[in-house]
């Protein structure tokens, strides 16, 4: 039987957002929301301070002291520069290798 009314689109948003929360471990950006639920970022995004006024959703962010975000910067500045210097590490790794692999061939073309 098909409804007598017409849904909303928006109110579909809020309810599939609240769901996707109360099932989530933690907090979840917008990118987050809008791509698990495959909503528009900006519906996400002008849903969210909705659910917030009404006291359904929490923004988390505003609780986060700023030493909290600090720490989190270094960490995730830390964490890149390791990356960074494994992937050079292993880009010169392997043009080591190759400078060697070609040194092999050349001289196998020589003694054969």
């Amino acid at each position: 039987m098909s409804p007598v009314f017409k849904r909303v689109p928006a109110t579909d948003g809020c309810f599939a957002i609240s769901e996707l929360l109360a099932q989530s471990k933690g907090p979840m950006g917008i990118s987050d929301i809008s791509g698990k639920l495959d909503l528009n970022k900006n519906t996400a995004f002008n849903i969210g301070p909705i659910l917030v006024d009404l006291n359904v959703l929490e923004n988390q962010h505003d609780k986060v002291p700023d030493s909290s975000i600090r720490e989190l910067t270094k960490l995730r500045k830390g964490i890149s520069e390791e990356i960074s210097h494994r992937l050079e590490s292993g880009i010169q790794q392997i043009r080591t290798t190759r400078t060697a692999e070609r040194e092999t061939v050349v001289e196998k073309r020589f003694y054969c």
